[in-house]
């Protein structure tokens, strides 16, 4: 299997039996609650929204950021997150004509 991937054996056997260190102890802290809010609420917060309840309900502190980078690092299918940066696009780049 190592072979197949292109990795050495001993690399192998070295990540299998790491230590899990504290910023990746926070970054699951961070996404369990993210899935828990998110989940409850129907996926319904942006970036900003969910980043204030990040910092005002958990000891945590993350940015904007830092949110977006610890749903890509864990994996978390962060949909919402884009969805919400291209309705902000969106509304800075639409023009609605004023009809007299």
């Amino acid at each position: 299997m190592c072979q197949y991937v292109g990795v050495s054996r001993a690399a192998y056997y070295k990540w299998l039996h790491r230590k899990v260190n504290a910023h990746e102890l926070e970054n699951e802290a961070i996404l369990a609650y993210i899935v828990k809010r998110e989940e409850s609420k129907n996926y319904i917060f942006g970036v900003r929204t969910m980043t204030t309840y990040i910092n005002k309900e958990t000891p945590y502190h993350v940015s904007e950021v830092g949110f977006v980078v610890s749903c890509v690092v864990t994996g978390f299918n962060h949909q919402f997150v884009r969805l919400s940066m291209i309705e902000n696009r969106r509304r800075k780049t639409t023009f609605t004509p004023i009809s007299y």
